[in-house]
Protein backbone atom coordinates (compact mmCIF):
# COMPACT_ATOMS: atom_id res chain seq x y z
CA UNK A 1 0.00 0.00 0.00
CA UNK A 2 2.69 1.98 0.60
CA UNK A 3 3.89 1.51 -2.62
CA UNK A 4 1.51 4.10 -4.17
CA UNK A 5 3.00 7.14 -2.64
CA UNK A 6 5.26 8.45 -4.65
CA UNK A 7 7.62 8.93 -0.93
CA UNK A 8 7.89 5.29 -1.20
CA UNK A 9 8.18 4.06 -4.71
CA UNK A 10 12.07 3.96 -4.28
CA UNK A 11 11.93 2.01 -1.23
CA UNK A 12 9.62 -0.32 -2.71
CA UNK A 13 11.82 -0.92 -5.66
CA UNK A 14 14.63 -1.93 -3.23
CA UNK A 15 12.49 -4.14 -1.23
CA UNK A 16 11.46 -6.07 -4.50
CA UNK A 17 15.36 -6.12 -5.67
CA UNK A 18 16.30 -7.43 -2.05
CA UNK A 19 13.37 -10.26 -2.52
CA UNK A 20 14.27 -11.19 -5.72
CA UNK A 21 17.51 -11.59 -5.03
CA UNK A 22 16.88 -14.18 -1.72
CA UNK A 23 15.13 -16.02 -3.96
CA UNK A 24 17.69 -16.40 -6.35
CA UNK A 25 20.04 -17.50 -3.82
CA UNK A 26 17.62 -19.78 -2.39
CA UNK A 27 17.22 -21.40 -5.76
CA UNK A 28 20.64 -21.79 -6.31
CA UNK A 29 21.37 -22.78 -2.82
CA UNK A 30 19.21 -26.00 -4.11
CA UNK A 31 21.29 -26.42 -7.32
CA UNK A 32 18.51 -25.10 -9.99
CA UNK A 33 20.75 -22.11 -11.65
CA UNK A 34 19.18 -22.24 -14.77
CA UNK A 35 15.84 -21.36 -12.71
CA UNK A 36 17.69 -18.74 -11.12
CA UNK A 37 18.68 -17.00 -14.58
CA UNK A 38 15.26 -17.69 -15.85
CA UNK A 39 13.74 -15.71 -12.84
CA UNK A 40 16.28 -13.15 -12.33
CA UNK A 41 15.91 -12.20 -16.63
CA UNK A 42 12.06 -12.35 -16.17
CA UNK A 43 12.02 -9.87 -13.46
CA UNK A 44 14.37 -7.12 -15.33
CA UNK A 45 12.40 -7.37 -18.24
CA UNK A 46 9.50 -6.90 -16.26
CA UNK A 47 10.69 -4.10 -14.43
CA UNK A 48 11.73 -2.24 -17.20
CA UNK A 49 8.42 -2.70 -19.17
CA UNK A 50 6.67 -1.08 -16.14
CA UNK A 51 9.74 1.55 -15.90
CA UNK A 52 9.14 2.36 -19.34
CA UNK A 53 5.32 2.94 -19.00
CA UNK A 54 5.48 4.58 -16.04
CA UNK A 55 7.68 7.54 -16.83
Amino acid sequence: MLCYSDIFVNTCFILYFALSAAMCYFIRSMQTLALCNIVSSTWIKTHREIIKYTF
